[in-house]
């Protein structure tokens, strides 16, 4: 199999279990040995605030960044809902052009862009 890298553009909330599921099943298939990143934008961002009540989504955002599968937040869209730099969990890095300029720089590096 060809090594491949996907990039993920989450930007619904509801979103986050079907992601998630998503690197699970593709983290534990033997033939998958590229990057995954994941792109963060609209109301998905409401999820990877240190106060969201979703402590299972947090614990496998926290795990796979953990295992080698980046994590951006959309500087946009912090700055639409009024969010810090203080209030997102750590895991995440700030996509400080934005969140589709993000995936852009991700897609000319060769990943392939899945929408969500």
């Amino acid at each position: 199999m060809k090594k491949s890298s996907i990039v993920f553009l989450l930007s619904n909330e509801d979103s986050w279990p079907k992601l998630l599921a998503h690197i699970t099943h593709i983290k534990n298939n033997p033939e998958f040995s590229g990057k995954i990143a994941v792109v963060v934008i609209g109301s998905a961002i409401l999820s990877c605030l240190n106060s969201s009540s979703l402590i299972d989504t947090q614990k496998q955002i926290e795990h796979f960044s953990l295992n080698h599968v980046d994590f951006y937040l959309c500087i946009n869209t912090m700055n639409r809902y009024g969010i810090t730099i203080n209030q997102i969990l750590t895991p995440f890095t700030i996509a400080t052009s934005g969140g589709v300029i993000e995936v852009t720089k991700l897609v000319d590096q060769g990943y392939q862009l899945f929408q969500m």
